[in-house]
């Protein structure tokens, strides 16, 4: 059961894929994972890959508050040639809107 984030972030994150090399069997370029007060918004999300998930987990928390870009970084999943593919996503914010 989903409850409420008891934080009220400022920001929606989105970690954006800008790159693969090789082959990834989840993510290809332009793909979003967003995230809305630390949960992932499955509507705007087409899939998640859990290696994925655990290299932005401590990660885009600043985001949420402060907004702003970060750098590009690697998913931590091991690449070619004895694993899928490198994935390099970046984060950008915008801004949440109280409903």
């Amino acid at each position: 059961m989903l409850t409420k984030s008891r934080f009220e972030s400022k920001f929606r994150v989105i970690a954006e894929i800008v790159g693969v090399e090789g082959h990834c069997p989840v993510y290809s370029v332009g793909d979003e994972v967003v995230i809305e007060n630390d949960t992932i918004n499955m509507s705007k999300t087409r899939e998640i890959c859990l290696p994925f998930l655990a290299g932005i987990m401590h990660k885009y928390q600043p985001y949420q508050f402060q907004g702003g870009e970060g750098p590009t970084s690697k998913c931590p999943m091991i690449g070619p040639p004895r694993g899928y593919g490198n994935v390099f996503y970046r984060y950008r914010t915008e801004p949440l809107t109280s409903p």
